[in-house]
C-alpha cells in the first residue's frame, strides 16, 4: 500500500491512500484493544505490515500531501518511527505509544521468564518516546488548550501521556512479577493514582467523552485492584495519604465524563463503582474483627 514515494503521487490520489491507512489504523487499533483485554496475540501479524502513519487532519482534507512512516516495529527503536518525519502529528505519535504500551503484555503472554536486559529495553524505549515528543505534544505546552478548533488535537496529547504512564507500569510489572506483587501494587496505587491526576488536571472536562474510548480503560482507580495484604499496609498511617482517597475520585469522575458518550465507559465506571464498594466492606469488616 505504501511502497512508492509520497511524492510522486498526485494531491486527490494521495488524500484516497490517506483515507485508507485510516481506516486501517482503526482496525489495527481494535486488533491492539481486543488483545489486550483478552490477553491473547493479536490478529495482525506486525512483522508483515507497512502503513505509514496517518498525517494531520487538515492536511487529508486540504489533499496536502505530507510524507509519513510506517510504525517501527523492533521494541527497541519504535520510539524513533517519527524521528526526522515531516508527519509529526498528535494521532500518529499516539499510535507508536499504544503500540510501547502493548510490548509488555505481549512478552507476558509468551510464558517465559523475562530477563532483566528484556525488560530493561522495553523501559529505556519508553523512556526514549518520552523524551522525544516534540515541544507541541509535551505537558503542558504553549499550544496547549481546548476549544472546537484544537479539542481533537488535545485530546491525542492527553492520550499519548496516559499510555506513556501505562506503558510504565506494565513494564514495571512485567519486571517484578509475583515475587514483589505486593510492592508493585502499592507503587500502583499512588504513583500511578496521582500521576494521573496529574495529567486529568490539564483535561477540559467538557471535552472528556469526545477523547478515543478505549483511553477510559487506563483510568479504571487502581486502588481497588490491592490484595488484602496490599491494602493492610497501604492503609497503615505511615502510608496512608489523606490525597490518595481524592485521585480515586478524579479518576471515576473522569469516567463518569466518558460515560456520557461512551457504552464501554459506562461499563468500566460500573465495574470500578462496584470494585470499591467490595472494597470498602471488606474496610468495615476489617475493623470489625479487629475491635
Amino acid at each position: 500500500m505504501d511502497d512508492k514515494d509520497v511524492s510522486s503521487w498526485d494531491p486527490a490520489e494521495w488524500a484516497r491512500k490517506e483515507e485508507l491507512r485510516r481506516a486501517w489504523w482503526l482496525v489495527w487499533e481494535l486488533d491492539l484493544f481486543g488483545s489486550c483485554m483478552s490477553r491473547r496475540p493479536t490478529m495482525i501479524d506486525r512483522r508483515r505490515m507497512s502503513v505509514h502513519l496517518p498525517v494531520s487532519d487538515e492536511a487529508w482534507f486540504s489533499e496536502r500531501p505530507v510524507a509519513s512512516k510506517p510504525l517501527r516495529t523492533d521494541p527497541g527503536k519504535a520510539w524513533t518511527t517519527l524521528a526526522g518525519c515531516s508527519n509529526q502529528d498528535a494521532r500518529a505519535w499516539f499510535l507508536v505509544a499504544n503500540y510501547l504500551m502493548t510490548l509488555p503484555m505481549d512478552i507476558a503472554q509468551g510464558g517465559k521468564p523475562v530477563s532483566r536486559a528484556e525488560s530493561q529495553v522495553l523501559a529505556n524505549a519508553i523512556a526514549c518516546y518520552a523524551l522525544a515528543l516534540p515541544s507541541h505534544l509535551r505537558l503542558p505546552s504553549p499550544s496547549f488548550r481546548f476549544d472546537q478548533s484544537t479539542f481533537a488535537q488535545s485530546n491525542w496529547i492527553v492520550a499519548i501521556h496516559i499510555m506513556i504512564l501505562t506503558a510504565r507500569a506494565e513494564v514495571k510489572a512485567l519486571h517484578d512479577g509475583a515475587a514483589n506483587e505486593l510492592d508493585a501494587c502499592v507503587l500502583d496505587w499512588k504513583f500511578r493514582g496521582r500521576e494521573l491526576s496529574r495529567i486529568i488536571h490539564h483535561w477540559e472536562p467538557d471535552y472528556i467523552s469526545l477523547c478515543q474510548p478505549f483511553v477510559a480503560c487506563q483510568l479504571v482507580p487502581t486502588y481497588p485492584r490491592l490484595s488484602r495484604s496490599a491494602r493492610t499496609i497501604a492503609n497503615s498511617a505511615d502510608d496512608l495519604d489523606p490525597a490518595d482517597e481524592s485521585y480515586q475520585d478524579i479518576l471515576m469522575l473522569t469516567l463518569a465524563r466518558q460515560a456520557e458518550v461512551w457504552k464501554l465507559g459506562s461499563v468500566l465506571l460500573r465495574e470500578s463503582e462496584l470494585f470499591i464498594t467490595l472494597e470498602q466492606s471488606g474496610r468495615k469488616l476489617t475493623d470489625t474483627l479487629l475491635t
